[in-house]
């Protein structure tokens, strides 16, 4: 044999000429494994794709679901976080209404005390026996209940 009958010319598949006009070689038995394997696994990564697109759809409406109830405990939160604040502006009234307390409880104390000494007065200008001394106890009663006025004005 001759090194030219050696050479076998590989063409393009199903080129029957390439191989010297004879059919081609039976395909070997791992070539067609070859081909069901890729089938086979082509089945896997649609399934796989449709699994993942599943699972996507899945997590994207339970974190949907999250983030809706994280904005309504938010808004309640700026809801309670506003009450707050209401009563905070309430209590620090009263608190300074406290602090107004000790001067409110001395006014009141006055207060009492001028009428007591307008009450004594008035009995001593019955009990006087000139007009002149009446007449007075009558002004000082008047300049008592002046005074009595005006620590009442100051308490409100």
């Amino acid at each position: 044999m001759s090194a030219a009958e050696k050479v076998h010319h590989i063409g393009k598949p199903g080129d029957d000429s390439a191989n010297g006009g004879g059919s081609m070689p039976p395909a070997a038995p791992c070539c067609g494994a070859d081909e069901t394997t890729r089938r086979d696994m082509s089945k896997v990564a649609l399934f796989v794709s449709l699994l993942a697109v599943v699972l996507l759809v899945v997590f994207f409406f339970g974190l949907n679901q999250n983030l809706k109830g994280v904005a309504a405990t938010v808004d309640q939160l700026a809801l309670t976080t506003g009450d707050l604040n209401g009563r905070m502006d309430g209590i620090e009234g009263k608190v300074a209404e406290l602090e107004n307390l000790p001067e409110k409880s001395r006014m009141m104390v006055m207060g009492t005390m001028l009428q007591e000494m307008a009450q004594r007065t008035a009995y001593l200008g019955t009990q006087m026996p000139t007009t002149e001394q009446n007449e007075k106890l009558h002004q000082a009663m008047e300049l008592l209940q002046q005074v009595q006025t005006e620590i009442a004005v100051q308490q409100q």
